[in-house]
């Protein structure tokens, strides 16, 4: 097994358990934002939740974009290697009938 082959691996398993980690660091990251660092910016309860509103959803925009970068360097990977690209990472959809 060569080093890319090795690398492949450890990507794919990281890539199977980052929806998780993302999700879960941004359930935290907002209570600690909530908490800690809205109410140093503004005194009102509306503006608060307003600034977490708008941090959250920077946030999972961020984390949506570095999946999908890390999705695209797995099947650059495979790519390389000459492996067909047979993994299925999240919803893709492109070629889903309802019928």
């Amino acid at each position: 097994m060569s080093d890319l082959e090795r690398n492949l691996h450890s990507t794919r398993h990281l890539l199977s358990m980052l929806p998780y980690i993302l999700g879960f660091s941004n359930i935290a990251f907002l209570l600690v934002f909530f908490f800690l660092v809205a109410p140093t910016l503004v005194e009102a309860i509306d503006m608060q939740l307003l600034f977490t509103g708008l941090v959250g959803v920077g946030n999972l925009l961020a984390a949506f974009k570095f999946y999908n970068y890390m999705k695209k360097n797995v099947r650059l990977m495979e790519k390389e290697l000459g492996i067909e690209q047979s993994t299925n990472f999240g919803s893709d959809f492109s070629g889903y009938n309802k019928e």
